[in-house]
């Protein structure tokens, strides 16, 4: 999977990328990949790291599909399926210089 170099700079910030392994790590504990849960699970997690859920939001969808915009984000990871979302999230993801 390719990811869009312009948006790879502004979204995988040195916390962006810590954010998004806490976010894996929550993700991987789900028993019930639905998008209801990912989303609550997502949620949570900002509301944890104290920020708004577009800050965990656009990283994520661009870890997963490359691109900094698409479907309801949600939707499209419970389509990818828990493995293939914890593997593109756990992809050594480098923080923008």
């Amino acid at each position: 999977m390719k990811i869009d170099p312009a948006a790879a700079a502004k979204e995988f910030t040195t916390e962006a990328v810590a954010r998004l392994k806490i976010l894996r790590d929550a993700l991987a504990q789900l028993s019930d990949f639905t998008a209801a849960e990912v989303e609550r699970t997502l949620k949570a997690v900002a509301a944890q790291l104290g920020v708004k859920v577009g800050v965990l939001v656009h990283p994520t969808r661009l870890a997963c599909t490359g691109a900094a915009a698409g479907p309801s984000l949600y939707h499209l990871m419970e389509i990818l399926g828990q493995p293939t979302v914890l593997k593109r999230l756990g992809v050594q993801i480098e923080p923008a210089a």
